[in-house]
């Protein structure tokens, strides 16, 4: 379909099948709804016209050449949901600036030059743009062994709610204590006993430790929670420096 120019694909699709719109040359706008989970081989290969894409939260993997060849394509954000990126996903994209990758443990398909590249005058593979991710991500790994520029989106942010230590969903008294008992290992030089994501989450405050202040803060916002009939916002809770 050489002369398609845009294409809206309506939200019952689940997924986008190996070559769906293989060599639309004159494909430049493309909307994929929430829901789609899989973006497979070849779906939008040498789509040459194609300048932007929004991929969707509801996306997983995003599978070998499928925006190979995409030549007009600036820059493209890979949101958390996605847990692997094939071989050659975005090679030949000669105009591609930017990659974000905002799963910090994306499984990137590890080989140099296949992944974001494009394609030179001369037919060799190049990338002269960045890659942008999370401190110690699979995304930085990959960008420092194959000599690609990272940019760094600072530390990963916390899985689940902010204050909700336990991830059970709900933020109430049970997580308070464990923040209590962590501020308290910590006063000792002792670990925490929280997880890495756990500890983001007791830090409610942002104040880079977890201590008292947290807790309270926790305790806070269950109390007001509890006697309030629509929900509230833990960030109003937090005092303002």
């Amino acid at each position: 379909c050489t002369a398609l120019e845009s294409v809206t694909i309506p939200e019952s699709v689940t997924r986008i099948g190996e070559g769906a719109f293989l060599r639309c040359a004159a494909l430049a706008s493309v909307t994929i709804p929430e829901g789609v989970t899989s973006i497979e081989d070849y779906a939008f290969y040498y789509c040459t016209a194609l300048t932007s894409v929004n991929i969707p939260e509801s996306v997983t993997r995003i599978r070998e050449y499928a925006f190979y060849g995409c030549e007009n394509l600036e820059s493209v954000t890979i949101p958390e949901s996605v847990t692997s990126i094939g071989a050659f996903a975005f090679s030949g994209c000669k105009t591609l600036e930017s990659v974000t990758i905002l799963n910090p443990e994306c499984e990137i398909y590890d080989n140099a030059q296949t992944i974001f590249s494009g394609l030179g005058d001369d037919g060799n593979a190049v990338f002269a743009g960045k890659i942008c991710g999370y401190d110690g991500s699979t995304a930085q790994a990959y960008a420092e062994k194959y000599g690609y520029t990272f940019v760094s989106l600072g530390a990963a942010p916390a899985s689940g709610l902010p204050g909700d230590v336990d991830n059970s969903g709900e933020i109430n008294s049970v997580d308070a204590s464990l923040v209590l008992v962590a501020a308290a290992a910590l006063g000792l030089d002792q670990p925490s006993g929280l997880d890495a994501d756990a500890e983001k989450r007791a830090d409610v405050d942002g104040g880079g430790t977890v201590n008292s202040v947290d807790a309270s803060i926790i305790l806070t916002y269950a109390a007001a929670q509890g006697l309030s009939d629509t929900p509230l916002d833990l960030k109003d809770f937090i005092p303002k420096s």
